[in-house]
């Protein structure tokens, strides 16, 4: 990714992954806060520019954070992970637009903000990327 380079240049990976999944969180909050057409276009702008930052950085992370005989099984775990994940998020968010149609954006915003907040936490760690 030709964006990424010059942005690890100046920052860590973590913070790169923290800042843009918390905007990601943002943009899931606003969508039902704003029902108009002209402020989805510009969440959907925004959200298109950090989403494109998370799953690459996620594979170089683990990648660093693993030792060579480790790195195989952590990016297989990943990969199931995501499938689950791309499996099972569509269902479990038409089962929450039975609720109502904010809830699972709410839903999602408050988790991503979570994660970003634990990979926010782990920069504290020894082996920060």
């Amino acid at each position: 990714m030709l964006a990424l380079e010059p942005i690890q240049q100046r920052f860590q990976r973590l913070q790169i992954f923290s800042v843009t999944v918390a905007i990601r969180g943002a943009v899931f909050l606003l969508l039902p806060v704003f029902p108009n057409l002209g402020v989805f276009g510009l969440l959907m702008l925004v959200f298109g520019l950090v989403n494109s930052f998370p799953m690459p950085l996620i594979d170089s992370i683990l990648s660093l954070r693993s030792t060579d005989e480790e790195q195989g099984e952590s990016m297989g775990i990943n990969a199931a992970y995501l499938s689950c994940a791309n499996a099972l998020g569509p269902a479990i968010s038409g089962i929450l637009v039975g609720v109502s149609y904010s809830f699972p954006f709410c839903i999602t915003g408050a988790m991503t903000l979570a994660i970003a907040a634990y990979a926010a936490g782990l920069m504290q760690t020894k082996r920060a990327c």
